[in-house]
């Protein structure tokens, strides 16, 4: 059915300075502490999200044909992500009953931005409905990150146990999601990624290479 006047075809928010909380997987959300520890941690300057209804033509049309779609725009400007794994090398824990500092994956003073575009056919009936078009951009320049192997496996594990179909499964096995059935519908994702440089951070570097002499030493004078 065409858009109705008795439904909004059009909304507009705006998040100012919000915080963002990526958990390792569901078992992270068990307590407050638990999810600070094992989360990526994102400060953003903003974020904006569009959502419309409205006609347009999409992969697989006629050049002449328009579907009406629900899409959904999301942008999230100054993103500065972290986690509450530390520097330190392995034994030197953060004191008891202190939370870890946060520490920044970026170099310092640097923040990137991410643009999120999900298209979904609702025009009915079509050969086309139902459908989904995902599409994600990071960017828009080169992004340098300077993080711990700690800190890696993070993002590593955010992605495989949380947003990948295992991770759905396992949640959906502990109850934390309704049962999974796969989706029928035809989708389509893109995904624009700029020139990324993962590097080591210096310190841990620095203390691996420290620790890794002063053994050597130490086999010697044995």
């Amino acid at each position: 059915a065409p858009p109705s006047r008795r439904r909004p075809t059009k909304m507009h928010l705006v998040f100012d300075e919000p915080l963002i909380l990526m958990p390792r997987n569901h078992l992270a959300a068990c307590d407050e502490a638990q999810l600070s520890a094992a989360s990526l941690w994102c400060e953003a300057d903003r974020i904006e999200v569009t959502n419309v209804l409205r006609r347009e033509a999409i992969p697989g049309l006629p050049d002449d044909e328009l579907l009406l779609v629900d899409r959904v725009e999301i942008g999230f400007e100054g993103l500065r992500p972290a986690t509450r794994l530390g520097l330190a090398p392995p034994g030197r824990a953060s004191p008891p009953l202190m939370p870890a500092p946060l520490v920044p994956l970026l170099s310092p003073g640097s923040a990137t931005a991410l643009r999120v575009e999900m298209v979904r056919t609702i025009d009915r009936p079509h050969a086309l409905v139902p459908a989904s078009l995902l599409g994600f951009e990071l960017g828009p320049r080169e992004i340098t990150c300077e993080a711990s192997a700690a800190q890696y496996e993070l993002l590593w594990r955010i992605w495989r146990e949380n947003l990948c179909k295992g991770g759905r499964c396992a949640a959906a096995a502990a109850g934390v999601w309704g049962g999974l059935a796969r989706s029928l519908q035809r989708k389509r994702l893109s995904a624009w990624v700029p020139t990324l440089t993962l590097r080591l951070h210096p310190v841990v570097a620095a203390a691996g290479a420290a620790g890794g002499g002063a053994g050597a030493a130490g086999g010697a004078a044995g």
